[in-house]
């Protein structure tokens, strides 16, 4: 991201990719990447990729891609102008500026200014936190729209085609996850949509308060920087192991397999403990899922308990999580 003017290039800066197809002007055509929870590559193919490129070659043969409406681009900000990143970079042996840094750097100025929340974590939100599902390929389909969802109770169906989201026009999950993050929590959206060859009247979606919160966002990058983590890494044990121990398929059981944090060391976490309750929690998770729960429900210097199975036998702990943010001064 070293030199990237990140006032044009905006995207979900905990993704390790994102592709941009824009003219000579710097108008931008169409933004190509993006995730669900569940997988890194969930809408990156060669097929959809192939199928945006053609796309795009056809946008830039007929207009250009801006509508008159549309903002002036911001002046050029690269993120070495990020306060922030002036402390970051020096420490680096190259120099290399990673795109979660970006929002990193970000994050850790807001709490620097006593203005961070938990939610500022969730950007760019995908398509399910609508309750629809889009195509990998042909990511304007709709295939499928979860029950009793927000797009559900606006009435979209399996097998609408989304031509517009805000009254821009759409060409892939990418570019629908950058209309979604202007929208407020909570919020309104407004699609366009195609069905059975017809363009039906503008949807609007109601969305409520914590929308943009989706289902697992363990993975992404900048989450132990909104909420204090364990201190500890392992691997959550396999149904068969579960049941050797006595424990259901869908209980709590990692096997810790490194204490890092000195708070894990002075609770008295050791390696090969197998923790099977965290703050009250029991439920099937991974190491990532855990200490994602602690970074968005807990706050620094907060005490949690835990439960691990020590040579078989339950051993009850309590956690003084970190007091201060890393990076804060």
């Amino acid at each position: 991201m070293n030199g990237v003017n990140i006032a044009l290039f905006r995207f979900d800066y905990d993704l390790t990719w994102m592709a941009f197809f824009l003219n000579a002007d710097e108008e931008i055509y169409a933004r190509y990447g993006g995730r669900e929870d569940d997988h890194a590559e969930s809408h990156l193919n060669k097929e959809s990729l192939v199928r945006v490129m053609e796309a795009v070659l056809k946008l830039h043969q007929q207009r250009g891609a801006r509508r008159p409406d549309d903002p002036p681009a911001k002046p050029k900000r690269v993120p070495e102008d990020l306060p922030v990143m002036k402390e970051i970079v020096p420490r680096r042996p190259h120099g290399c500026i990673h795109c979660h840094d970006v929002k990193g750097a970000e994050l850790i100025q807001a709490q620097r200014e006593h203005r961070l929340r938990k939610e500022m974590v969730f950007v760019y939100p995908p398509p399910s936190t609508l309750g629809i599902e889009l195509d990998p390929v042909n990511q304007r389909l709709i295939r499928r729209v979860v029950e009793k969802s927000p797009a559900q109770r606006a009435g979209l169906r399996p097998g609408d085609l989304v031509l517009e989201v805000n009254r821009r026009s759409v060409l892939t999950f990418g570019d629908v996850t950058h209309q979604l993050s202007l929208v407020p929590d909570p919020g309104q959206v407004r699609l366009t949509v195609m069905r059975d060859g017809i363009e039906l009247p503008e949807i609007t979606i109601e969305l409520p308060p914590g929308w943009k919160r989706s289902r697992d966002p363990s993975w992404r990058e900048t989450l132990h920087l909104v909420g204090p983590g364990a201190g500890f890494w392992g691997s959550k044990l396999s149904p068969e192991q579960k049941r050797k121990l006595g424990l259901r398929e869908d209980a709590l059981a990692i096997q810790v397999q490194a204490v890092f944090g000195p708070h894990a060391q002075q609770a008295g976490i050791r390696n090969g403990d197998i923790v099977v309750e965290i703050d009250g929690q029991r439920q099937d998770m991974t190491i990532r899922q855990l200490h994602a729960y602690l970074h968005l429900n807990r706050s620094w210097g907060e005490t949690v308990t835990a439960t691990v199975l020590r040579n078989g036998q339950p051993v009850h702990l309590k956690i003084h999580l970190p007091k201060v943010p890393p990076g804060v001064q």
